[in-house]
Formats: C-alpha cells, sequence, structure tokens
C-alpha cells in the first residue's frame, strides 16, 4: 500500500481514488453547506490496517463543522449483527 499524500490537492485525491475533481467539489460544497451532517458507516471500513484513521477523518469532519451537539448530526457506526 502507498503512503498517503495529507496535503495532497484535490486532482491528487481524484486520480489515485478515481473520483472526478469536480465531484470531490462538489461533495465538499454540499457538505459544508448542510444544515445538519449525519455520517453513517459500515463496520467494514474498520477491518483495513488504515480503519482507525478513517473513522477519525470521518469523525474530524463532523467536528471540524460543529455538529456533534446538534439533534442528528453526528458520526453513526451501522455494525454487522445490527443489520
Amino acid at each position: 500500500m502507498q503512503a498517503v499524500d495529507k496535503t495532497a490537492p484535490t486532482p491528487t485525491v481524484a486520480a489515485a481514488t478515481g473520483v472526478p475533481a469536480d465531484l470531490l467539489y462538489q461533495a465538499a460544497r454540499q457538505f459544508a453547506a448542510a444544515d445538519r451532517v449525519a455520517v453513517i458507516y459500515g463496520s467494514g471500513i474498520s477491518e483495513y490496517p488504515s480503519g482507525v484513521q478513517a473513522v477519525t477523518a470521518l469523525a474530524n469532519l463532523v467536528l471540524l463543522r460543529g455538529s456533534v451537539s446538534q439533534r442528528v448530526s453526528s458520526v453513526f457506526a451501522v455494525m454487522r449483527d445490527a443489520n
């Protein structure tokens, strides 16, 4: 696995993920403009070697928006046994 450049500009992230840069920009704008956000992830993300970092990054996005104390705005895990 290749190391991730945490300062990578969006075109670099787009090339690495296959997601077009315009879609990344659009998603970021929608996330930033939303009144409330809920980040919901499945248990599979934690099975990867970088799973802890991925979940931490998701939580940090919500924290940076100041959305944690808002109703229905937080980070939620959907565990395999809960489906």
